[in-house]
């Protein structure tokens, strides 16, 4: 994942909930799945780097054991299902651009109308 915002006192990393690397510890019908959503704005997460000393790559429970007692409660939220799904990741997803979007609507608006082709983009 590309590094967008300097980060210059270095406390605060972004954590994947599922991992970016699949161990063999998780089922092999979910490696594709894993693969294919793991960087998706809802499986991503805010964090503080001394809570995440050595759990990058650890599946789910192990990473929720780790992080129970975070201080950000946008964790809280994640940690407090006993799994990590797709289902959790797409919800999750939905309530952050939620507030993306009634946070910052001018933003949002503008940067959805210079999206959106016209025909003089053909």
């Amino acid at each position: 994942m590309q590094k967008v915002v300097d980060n210059e006192d270095d406390r605060f990393i972004i954590e994947h909930v599922w991992p970016q690397t699949v161990s063999d510890e998780l089922p092999e019908h979910l490696h594709e799945t894993i693969n294919e959503n793991s960087d998706r704005l809802g499986n991503l997460a805010l964090m503080i780097i001394e809570d995440n000393a050595g759990n990058q790559n650890d599946p789910f429970e192990k990473k929720k054991a780790a992080f129970d007692e975070s201080k950000f409660r946008m964790l809280n939220e994640i940690f407090e299902n006993d799994e990590w799904t797709l289902d959790h990741i797409e919800d999750r997803e939905t309530r952050i651009l939620n507030v993306i979007k009634s946070r910052w609507p001018d933003t949002v608006a503008q940067e959805a109308d210079s999206a959106v082709p016209t025909a003089e983009d053909d």
